[in-house]
């Protein structure tokens, strides 16, 4: 991966000979040997970043939470370290937040209990509970807990110049440091976006929010003069702005995973554009064809980071409320059940 830093981490809920409670940070690299560790971090920390770098170092395989819970088995999920990424958006949206890592556990038991990784946010990790449980499927029956510390001055320097093409990493984040948005820089997801935000004209953001809302509309301009004169009608990237919103608002509500580009694939993962009213197909599926979206599989999109996705789902959701939409209805989606286990009817609208 080009330019990619060997992040550290610290092991937590063990104390020391000294009493301290977290022992100090090392090279991820140096848990190589343990038969099974979670990593856990805040959102946008570069989790799954480290575990693809991790997997391929080690000859393991990289599968995400949601994956690896869909498909029954597959063959070269065998004999290898399992990197599963994501608990976390697994659990988004359950009713009971432990049925995913049961599922991952009796998965784990069938396949005969391989070596295997974990990842999930902090705040969606269930503490001793999930450890003690993950224990029982573990090969030696210990799981290690990890907690994946923020980019180190080093760190930032070298992901600005290799990753983010910044020429004069210091001048950026002396910049950065003076209009008050150093916290941004230890977080990769962040630091990405203030690049983007402050590269696009010079003019930088003074708030996240204004990062996150430049940023975000850098990713929806088309740069590609070819795309411009063949979607003459695309829009105007406000307009495309409300629109990702939308898309992103249902897929979090619903607890897809994204959308479908066709509409005989879609699913309860993977919705069809014919289930999102309110807007026209052919904005749809210029959003879903911007840099705000990848494609992990053939017509199949899903939000370039869920950081990002957040983001704007809650700036719509917002905007609606300003408008007079009851927040008890945003509620009652969220927390209804109705909101998981069933997709949006053709014509669901805010």
């Amino acid at each position: 991966m080009t330019g990619f830093a060997r992040r550290k981490c610290r092991e937590i809920g063990v104390r020391d000979a000294g009493g301290r409670s977290e022992l100090p940070s090392r090279p991820i690299g140096e848990w190589d040997d343990k038969a099974a560790y979670v990593l856990l971090g805040p959102p946008g920390y570069g989790k799954t970043t480290v575990f693809e770098h991790e997997a391929e170092s080690q000859g393991g395989l990289y599968v995400t939470a949601r994956e690896f819970l869909t498909f029954d088995d597959k063959p070269e999920w065998h004999d290898t370290t399992l990197f599963v990424d994501g608990l976390d958006e697994a659990r988004a949206g359950t009713a009971d937040g432990r049925t995913p890592l049961d599922s991952i556990r009796a998965k784990l038991d069938r396949m005969g209990r391989p070596r295997f990784r974990l990842s999930c946010r902090d705040a969606d990790w269930f503490g001793a509970n999930d450890s003690e449980n993950l224990e029982t499927v573990a090969p030696d029956g210990a799981v290690t807990v990890l907690s994946l510390d923020p980019l180190s001055c080093h760190d930032i320097c070298k992901t600005l110049r290799a990753n983010l093409r910044v020429a004069n990493p210091e001048d950026f984040i002396a910049e950065a440091e003076g209009n008050g948005l150093q916290e941004l820089l230890a977080n990769p997801q962040n630091l990405k976006m203030l690049a983007r935000a402050a590269g696009k004209d010079g003019a930088w953001p003074r708030t996240r929010t204004q990062t996150f809302e430049k940023a975000c509309r850098v990713l929806l301009e088309e740069h590609n003069e070819d795309h411009r004169i063949a979607n003459p009608n695309r829009g105007g990237v406000s307009d495309l702005m409300d629109a990702v919103g939308r898309l992103c608002a249902i897929q979090l509500l619903t607890g897809a995973a994204g959308n479908s580009l066709s509409g005989e694939d879609s699913d309860l993962r993977f919705l069809g554009l014919d289930q999102v009213s309110g807007k026209d197909l052919a904005t749809l599926r210029s959003c879903l064809g911007s840099k705000q979206f990848e494609a992990p599989k053939v017509c199949r999109v899903i939000p370039v980071h869920r950081v990002v996705a957040e983001f704007l789902a809650a700036r719509y959701l917002a905007a609606l409320v300003e408008n007079g939409l009851p927040i008890g209805r945003i509620l009652a989606l969220i927390n209804g059940p109705e909101a998981v286990d069933n997709p949006p009817r053709p014509g669901w609208h805010s």
